[in-house]
């Protein structure tokens, strides 16, 4: 593993670590942020009146989200979702109690799905992280190493960069752009005529993929069952 010579802090190695995996680190670490915050709740505040009263003022997750926390905490977690949606219904309730009978109806301020917060914070703080490390060879050897960013995060780390830093990130992108546009070529050409085995451009399609569209949570962290058997009780 390259490890970057910036001042050594959790943040920096996770950054390492993200930088290791593939992917966007960006995308990598919201994703286990996310998944870290949504396993907590599952697993130790359900109990807590403060944690699961925030949650009823923001009007619960966004579909996403919502959809997310099943899949993380399985089926088996029926009892906590009934426990934790009781509060949200209960508080829908007293909503539409209080809509007035004529006039257009207002809606309730909301804080916002918080475990979009949550990701939405871990891209902030750690576009920064990136940015300082970018600032020294040694990070961009390591960046270099990596996937890269994906395109949203990379127009966002961009866009917060200073001038020395902006001309690195244009001449690396532009270098992967055309590398990755040659392998699309590549693999359309062999998929066509059959008779050529693959090379790296084998996964070119799933990279491109990857680069506009990023990596969604459940393709970074899946929970394992048989690992965690507290997941399906």
């Amino acid at each position: 593993m390259v490890t970057l010579e910036t001042s050594k802090t959790i943040l920096t190695a996770h950054l390492e670590d993200a930088l290791e995996q593939g992917i966007c680190p960006i995308c990598y670490l919201a994703s286990e942020a996310e998944y870290r915050y949504l396993d907590t709740l599952l697993y130790e505040k359900m109990n807590d009146g403060a944690v699961r009263a925030s949650l009823a003022k923001s009007h619960g997750f966004c579909r996403y989200h919502t959809y997310r926390l099943i899949d993380i905490g399985g089926y088996g977690t029926n009892v906590k979702l009934a426990i934790l949606y009781k509060d949200l219904v209960n508080a829908l309730a007293d909503e539409v109690a209080g809509l007035k009978d004529r006039g257009t109806p207002e809606e309730a301020a909301q804080d916002g799905c918080p475990a979009c917060r949550v990701a939405a914070e871990t891209e902030r703080t750690y576009t920064q992280v990136l940015l300082a490390s970018l600032e020294h060879d040694a990070g961009r050897k390591a960046y270099r190493q990596s996937f890269g960013l994906c395109m949203t995060h990379f127009f966002r780390v961009y866009g917060a960069a200073s001038r020395r830093t902006r001309a690195f990130l244009k001449g690396d992108q532009l270098t992967r752009l055309e590398g990755l546009a040659g392998d699309l070529g590549e693999f359309i050409r062999k998929s066509v005529v059959k008779d050529e085995a693959f090379g790296s451009e084998r996964d070119a399609w799933q990279r491109v993929i990857h680069l506009y569209a990023g990596t969604p949570g459940e393709m970074v962290r899946k929970p394992v069952r048989d690992q965690h058997p507290h997941l399906t009780r």
